[in-house]
């Protein structure tokens, strides 16, 4: 069977490889929350 939807364990896997989604914050308690759920590369 062919899998088209990648995992928690394969997103882990390409981080740093390649861009997997891009986030625009507009308050800084956006910034803070998509900070501490482990969004890499958050800047205000």
């Amino acid at each position: 069977m062919n899998r088209n939807r990648r995992t928690v364990a394969d997103m882990q896997a390409m981080k740093g490889k390649r861009q997997l989604c891009k986030l625009n914050v507009r308050t800084p308690d956006e910034a803070s929350g998509a900070a501490e759920a482990g969004m890499g590369g958050v800047w205000r």
